[in-house]
């Protein structure tokens, strides 16, 4: 074995899982009182910064990586810088294999890399794919400035106790802010936190929460409703304007999906003035017509039969029906469901979770159904939406077709000058575009350009949404 090998074999070594693992790697300063000679080799440490990128058919994706020691096993946190406001996703294990190489969870798989513990680089592959995506990463200093802060807090709203997470900037406020409002589930805090730190990097604080019966946050997300929803947004605002670190002026909402009914609702019901409203492919139908919008645009897909669109349309229509008698929708319901089972479009547009769900155990759990508990047309409350607006739509999206809801929101703002709708082309519900290979035609005489795109949020969502926040939350100080 040469001596290369042996200095890998040695690094290698430092992460089995044995006590004291990477954190027990002294450095150099540890073994030295003095600066070291020209001969003296810094220990090779896995703990820290790596920046670098994947990449697949030639073409890259910036990745940066952190990694620290919890429980005597190293983890590693993943931030992609093209998926923005997602974040840095949570620390998950690194492991070594039989072979020598160390492995852990990406967002395309399993990666498995070698480490040049000399030039302290990290070279491997990601899942199985074809062609292959590989991942580079170089140890690095880390970033320059500190990292936002978090702080965790507690609100009652009604008859709930809700828990949450206020993220700030590093710098000393007051900081402009807004609450982070998910969709239509029961969202823990986790992803909106994500969210806020992005921000937080920007200058704008923000407050995300466990909704009612999920993490730390008390009721049930089972009986939640349009009102208590709205309530808890009301309640979440409030704990915002009451802190010190916070401009009680500057204080908005961003939401995404179904947040589009929570947040007008909220809205024109709230004793804090609401200077800012960002909304993500937030619906400016009612609660019906997006299903009825959503559930058409399945079954053209599926090439469904008439009279089978029919069915499944009726369903929709019986989800609404509580001015019948429910033993009766429930039986009708029964029989629907077996055809949509047998046809295929049951599983593709209903929701089966108990929770937030389309389908009834029993007829009394008809007033149970989340459709009956969140019917709401937000028209009139958009109306009177007068603080300044920005609504996003994919163009693709089937969830919330942009045909239906950018017009209407349109015609809704009207009267708000401040009001802006963007249709985002070649995106769906989450306004990303997705990962594939790609073929650009050339002028005649030249090959066409082939290339490996990697799924990223629409640059024409973040543009515009950093630009909106610029003006109307940190207004111009961005």
């Amino acid at each position: 074995m040469n001596r290369f090998s042996q200095t890998i074999s040695r690094a290698l070594l430092l992460l089995c899982l044995f006590a004291g693992l990477i954190a027990a790697v002294p450095t150099a300063a540890a073994q030295s009182k003095g600066p070291p000679d020209a001969g003296t080799v810094e220990p090779f440490d896995l703990t820290g910064h790596w920046t670098g990128a994947y990449v697949r058919d030639g073409t890259t994706q910036r990745v940066t990586a952190t990694v620290t020691v919890a429980n005597d096993t190293p983890r590693v946190a993943l931030t992609t810088e093209e998926l923005v406001f997602f974040g840095r996703r949570d620390p998950v294990p690194v492991t070594r294999t039989d072979d020598g190489r160390l492995t852990f969870d990406t967002r395309y798989g399993t990666a498995r890399v070698d480490v040049d513990s000399t030039y302290r680089e990290l070279v491997g592959t990601v899942g199985e794919h074809e062609p292959p995506i590989e991942i580079h990463l170089k140890k690095n200093a880390p970033p320059l400035g500190p990292s936002p802060q978090t702080t965790d807090v507690t609100f009652e709203s009604g008859d709930a106790t809700l828990h949450g997470t206020v993220v700030t900037p590093s710098a000393p406020g007051p900081h402009p802010a807004l609450v982070y409002v998910p969709g239509r589930g029961c969202a823990s805090r986790g992803g909106g936190v994500r969210r806020l730190r992005w921000l937080a990097e920007r200058g704008i604080a923000g407050l995300a929460y466990d909704n009612r019966g999920t993490g730390a946050s008390e009721g049930s997300c089972k009986t939640s409703t349009i009102e208590t929803e709205s309530r808890d947004i009301r309640s979440a605002l409030q704990v915002l304007t009451d802190r010190e670190d916070i401009d009680a002026s500057r204080i908005g909402l961003w939401g995404n999906s179904a947040a589009g009914w929570y947040i007008p609702h909220a809205v024109t019901r709230s004793t804090v003035d609401v200077a800012f409203v960002a909304q993500k492919v937030g619906p400016s139908t009612s609660v019906e017509a997006q299903q009825k919008d959503n559930a058409s645009l399945i079954a053209t897909d599926m090439g469904l039969a008439p009279a089978d669109s029919a069915k499944m349309l009726r369903y929709v229509d019986l989800m609404f029906a509580a001015d019948r008698p429910n033993d009766a929708v429930f039986a009708e319901m029964q029989d629907l469901l077996a055809h949509g089972d047998s046809t295929g479009w049951a599983d593709e547009f209903l929701v089966r979770d108990p929770a937030i769900g389309d389908v009834p155990a029993t007829a009394a759990g008809l007033d149970s159904l989340w459709a009956r508990r969140y019917d709401y047309d937000p028209a009139e409350d958009l109306r009177q939406m007068d603080m300044p607006v920005l609504a996003f739509y994919g163009a693709e999206d089937q969830i919330v077709p942009a045909h239906e809801n950018a017009p209407l929101m349109r015609r809704l703002l009207a009267d708000n000058e401040n009001a802006r709708v963007v249709v985002v082309p070649k995106t769906g519900h989450g306004l990303g575009h997705g990962s594939k290979m790609r073929t650009l035609s050339t002028p005649q005489g030249r090959y066409d350009t082939h290339y490996w795109k990697f799924y990223r949020v629409a640059p024409d969502y973040i543009g515009p949404l950093v630009r909106f926040l610029n003006a109307h939350a940190l207004r111009g100080d961005g």
